[in-house]
């Protein structure tokens, strides 16, 4: 791939599941949008990393091979049944790795404390939190969309409550990893194409974490920015489903002043 490091670019139905490289888990299937955000985080050899919601555990896996053996990353996933998958997941991807430079922790990252001293050397955290997926070709709120045409109204009003939801939520859990003592450089992505999810949190934030900034050369190659009417936008970047041969997404890289 022309964008991100260690990604293999196949033909379109090419049979990888029956491969031999993917039984013995020395590739993993994922999304190239979904690859953007540890690629862009990019904490060099043997930095500590979190993975703030990291089920199922593929941008985990990434991040542990971009620290490297003397590299850490803890992954935190507070659901139950999410965490077994990140647990399988990533435990199947490093299953040959020695010393193992991988923590999972079945916690709500929100009730981790940024100054336990477990933490104190952190300087790299990724934030891909719960989103409305609507970049995501076949997402549940696309079905919605084009459900019974009577209940429009009622759709529009449950989405548009869901979304500020979720935005609230989003800002709150930046704001919780911006505190982190040691911090360096935070990424913050969503598989969303919604303004209040995306430009608009990355707003929330740079406002009441004055701290923090926007890195100025994230993925420069990359030519889909960010909404024109935020005046950081093209600091942002974007990918769309219909133009880019990915799932919709949004990333967003912050660097400490």
């Amino acid at each position: 791939d022309t964008h991100v490091n260690d990604l293999l670019v196949f033909p379109p139905n090419t049979d990888l599941i029956s491969s031999k490289a993917y039984r013995d888990n020395q590739i993993i299937l994922q999304d190239k949008a979904s690859c953007f955000p540890p690629q862009i985080l990019m904490p060099p050899l043997g930095a500590k990393v979190i993975d703030a919601c990291a089920a199922p555990g593929n941008k985990t896996s990434q991040l542990c091979a971009l620290v490297g053996p003397t590299g850490h990353v803890f992954a935190f996933e507070r659901d139950s049944r999410r965490f077994e998958t990140l647990k399988k997941l990533t435990g199947q991807a490093l299953a040959h790795e020695t010393p193992l430079r991988l923590t999972c922790l079945h916690a709500d990252f929100l009730s981790i404390d940024p100054n336990d001293p477990k933490y104190a050397d952190v300087e790299y955290v990724l934030c891909d939190p719960s989103c409305s997926g609507s970049g995501m070709p076949m997402s549940l709120e696309r079905n919605l969309s084009n459900s019974n045409n009577n209940n429009n109204n009622t759709n529009a009003n449950d989405q548009s409550d869901r979304l500020e939801q979720l935005s609230k939520f989003q800002c709150t859990i930046l704001r919780h990893a911006a505190q982190f003592p040691a911090l360096k450089r935070l990424v913050y992505s969503t598989c969303s194409i919604h303004e209040i999810e995306n430009e608009f949190v990355v707003s929330e934030v740079l406002k009441s974490c004055p701290h923090l900034k926007l890195s100025e050369n994230v993925l420069p190659e990359w030519k889909r920015r960010g909404l024109d009417s935020f005046d950081f936008g093209k600091l942002l970047i974007r990918a769309s489903s219909k133009e880019d041969q990915m799932n919709g997404f949004f990333v967003a890289l912050f660097e400490r002043k």
